[in-house]
């Protein structure tokens, strides 16, 4: 990775969530070349830090936050974390996702009850907590992405993530949502897939 700073986004304070892996990585990555100062969220810390260091490598700004999304003080920790260090927020990009493939019938609740959780509640959490800040700011940007996988009807495997991340694109909330790739990312769960 090597730096390619652009005025937009160069100095901005951008936290990003799913930053231990996949897509979430690979936005890290990006936005951490383009010269964001980045804030990484995720659960695994160990993949954060080596993350973190990869960014400061190359002379970039990074904070490993670990976070689970499904935790409230966890949330506040993130944005009070950024906060005290960085003192704004400009950029929240929701990408962490979680997803539970089986038959429908045999998802226990807590199989169910988790998509949901991270996908949907985690992330309505993480903006709600955000928002005042940015409206105190006047500015600020919020990426919310959807996998793919949540436009796609699978008849034999339901996905619990299909249905959550679905209720993130109501076309009346105004979300950017970025759902094509083009192969160049590696996600976890595309061997299933």
């Amino acid at each position: 990775m090597k730096m390619n700073r652009r005025p937009a986004i160069d100095g901005k304070v951008a936290i990003i969530t799913g930053a231990s892996s996949g897509i979430g990585e690979a936005t890290t990555r990006e936005f951490a070349s383009a010269g964001a100062i980045t804030v990484l969220a995720a659960r695994r810390e160990e993949r954060l830090k080596r993350l973190q260091k990869e960014i400061e490598e190359m002379s970039g700004k990074a904070l490993a936050v670990p976070t689970d999304l499904t935790k409230l003080d966890q949330i506040t920790n993130l944005v009070q974390t950024t906060l005290s260090t960085f003192g704004l927020i400009d950029i929240l990009a929701n990408i962490a996702g979680w997803a539970v493939y089986d038959w429908f019938e045999e998802l226990s609740p807590e199989e169910m009850r988790g998509p949901f959780d991270v996908n949907v509640l985690g992330m309505a959490e993480l903006i709600r907590q955000v928002v005042p800040t940015m409206k105190t700011q006047r500015s600020g940007f919020i990426l919310n992405m959807s996998s793919y996988v949540s436009r796609l009807a699978v008849i034999q495997v339901r996905s619990v993530e299909q249905n959550s991340r679905r209720a993130t694109n109501a076309e009346a909330l105004y979300i950017t949502c970025l759902s094509h790739l083009d192969g160049s990312v590696v996600n976890e769960w595309r061997a299933i897939l």
